[in-house]
């Protein structure tokens, strides 16, 4: 095909399209099937959401995120999540960029959702920059991800050389993650070095292993469901399984009506966790399912409209609604907290205003949630439409504290002094975010009394954090800096940043 006119995509029919495109990942079609030509970009109109846990085309990916403007909105938890979505994708490439924008560090979740995504590239470039973490549940979790060489090729070099240990965890994730074929196939490898006894067969297969195979994204869950049957597993109500993989399955009506049927009697508790989860997740048959019959759900699931208002989902608060569940205050306070304007404007009219008025009078929180969530939007309209009582000052430092670059900027523009104690520096420092303390120094945020030597020691600044203030002109006592660099070194002798901090101070410092 001529990807620079796309004249072969002009002579394919509708159908044909359509068949070819089928075979794509849903984000390539997005980013780049979508953007050949005007008719392809109608034909698929409907197809507009890109998944970052996702592999994303790279050249997409790079337009969007490799601009510090893309996360200008974003918190540092949002920042961090990006990472995480990123990393679970499996694309280092992405991740590079996406580490690069996001302006903080890495975590050992990054490695653990590296891990998932089975890209050994991006795992042992994880390993090059210390953010590696092996445990029993890392091995697990590339199991369930059917990336089980990736995680031993890190550590071991071969899954024969697993510890026996974690050989029964390691079953149980590749239950979830593994065909039957490869499932049999560990299984007997696993067994071999028990001695294939009875007593070591049973402790490799439980009851948990029956929960994964169900909840299982493989074509075959149902065989592998079959087969651990025959092998002995069962389950009961109490036992624990993956509730959220179960709903995030296009079949999960019929799963969860397999389940329900094996724990009869015991079903109130597993009918709790899936609907939990079926709310989390969104998924309207499913909760229309368990709906029906159980009135009693309504009293013991309060929260569900909460949980609806966070993820800013309104076609599920309105189902919600409509099945019996109500409204209040805290439905209100829940979509604040996520920045979510379209449901506080539906919210807004009648008594459920009232509510949130109400709320408003008895804690005074809204804006403090709005501040901490990052929305300009949503704190203008509380201001507007609520009139809440607020004192801007004070939400300087929950502006910085939450990471957002948007509300401090905000803040400014309506005049709102930043104070001159360099406060804000310290608790950007502490937070290890170069993306708020460049915010400030652009802002003109006074540096204040000994912001240097605070951030050596009272918040725990890293070596690039100070790095960033030197470079920038912050004022350094060298005296008082040694003196803290070293106390924070002797007092936290395992702290490697303390460690770190300490040595470049004292080579940097005059003498």
């Amino acid at each position: 095909m001529n990807p620079d006119g796309g004249q072969s995509w002009d002579n394919l029919t509708a159908d044909l399209v359509e068949r070819v495109v089928s075979f794509l990942d849903p984000n390539e079609v997005v980013c780049t099937v979508k953007e050949i030509n005007k008719a392809m970009a109608s034909q698929f109109r409907e197809k507009v959401a890109i998944r970052l846990s996702q592999p994303v085309p790279h050249h997409a990916f790079n337009r969007h995120w490799s601009r510090p403007e893309a996360v200008h909105n974003f918190t540092r938890s949002k920042r961090q999540e990006l990472l995480l979505l990123t990393a679970r994708s499996g694309s280092l490439a992405n991740l590079q960029v996406a580490v690069k924008t996001a302006g903080c560090e890495l975590s050992c979740e990054v490695f653990y959702a590296a891990t998932q995504g089975g890209n050994l590239e991006m795992c042992q470039w994880l390993q090059e920059e210390d953010c590696f973490h092996v445990s029993e549940e890392v091995a697990a979790a590339a199991a369930r991800s059917g990336h089980l060489e990736t995680r031993f090729e890190l550590e071991y070099g071969s899954v024969s050389r697993v510890r026996k240990p974690w050989m029964p965890d390691v079953v149980t994730g590749a239950a979830y993650g593994f065909d039957l074929a490869a499932l049999q196939d560990l299984h007997q490898t696993f067994l071999s070095y028990g001695g294939g006894s009875g007593n070591y067969a049973s402790r490799l297969l439980t009851r948990t292993t029956l929960a994964e195979a169900l909840v299982s994204p493989t074509p075959d869950w149902r065989a592998k469901v079959e087969w651990l049957q025959a092998q002995g597993c069962r389950l009961h109500g109490e036992q624990y399984f993956d509730s959220g993989a179960l709903v995030s399955r296009p079949d999960a009506v019929e799963r969860a009506q397999w389940l329900l049927v094996e724990v009869e009697g015991e079903e109130e508790d597993v009918v709790m966790d899936i609907f939990t989860c079926a709310v989390h997740f969104g998924n309207l048959p499913l909760i229309r399912y368990l709906r029906v019959g159980r009135d009693w759900l309504l009293g013991r699931t309060k929260e569900a409209v909460v949980t609806a208002a966070s993820a800013g989902n309104k076609a599920l608060l309105v189902e919600l609604v409509t099945l019996g569940w109500r409204l209040d205050g805290w439905t209100a306070q829940a979509a604040v907290e996520g920045g979510h304007l379209h449901i506080l404007k539906w919210m807004g009219a009648g008594v459920v205003r009232k509510r949130i008025q109400e709320l408003a009078q008895q804690h005074r929180t809204l804006l403090k949630y709005a501040t901490s969530c990052g929305s300009v939007e949503v704190m203008e309209w509380l201001l507007n439409e609520i009139d809440l009582p607020w004192s801007g000052e004070k939400f300087f430092n929950l502006a910085v504290a939450a990471g957002s670059p948007a509300v401090l900027e905000w803040l400014v523009a309506r005049g709102v002094p930043m104070g001159d104690d360099g406060e804000l520096y310290v608790t950007a420092a502490h937070h290890h975010d170069l993306v708020m303390l460049r915010c400030l120094r652009r802002l003109d945020c006074p540096w204040g009394p000994g912001v240097f030597s605070r951030a050596v020691y009272d918040r725990g600044s890293t070596v690039e954090v100070l790095q960033w203030l030197h470079a920038e002109g912050c004022p350094v006592d060298w005296e008082e800096a040694r003196s803290r660099a070293k106390t924070r070194k002797n007092q936290y002798v395992r702290d490697a940043n303390a460690v770190a901090v300490h040595a470049w101070i004292e080579s940097i410092a005059p003498s």
